[in-house]
């Protein structure tokens, strides 16, 4: 498995484009193991730039809807006036 390593400007162009911790490192590693079981040959260059580009949609956090946009951006306390009616 992987006789055909990366070259040093394909892993590169991986590391520049993405971001990954340990375990999302794992998680490409054994769908590059499971593509080899199930296909007999080295996964390709784009075949992991898609493995990649899948864990990192995968592990996208959720975004939440933006606090002022809720009406929680209210300043608290005293102080100066830049909240709901005064200052």
């Amino acid at each position: 498995m992987l006789e055909n390593e990366l070259s040093d400007d394909e892993a590169h162009q991986l590391a520049a484009r993405y971001d990954f911790s340990g375990g999302q490192i794992e998680n490409i590693a054994r769908q590059c193991a499971i593509d080899f079981i199930l296909s007999g040959q080295d996964p390709t260059f784009v075949t992991i730039d898609e493995f990649c580009k899948h864990e990192s949609i995968k592990s996208k956090p959720k975004t939440k809807p933006d606090r002022a946009a809720r009406g929680l951006g209210v300043a608290r306390g005293g102080g100066g006036g830049g909240g709901v009616g005064g200052g």
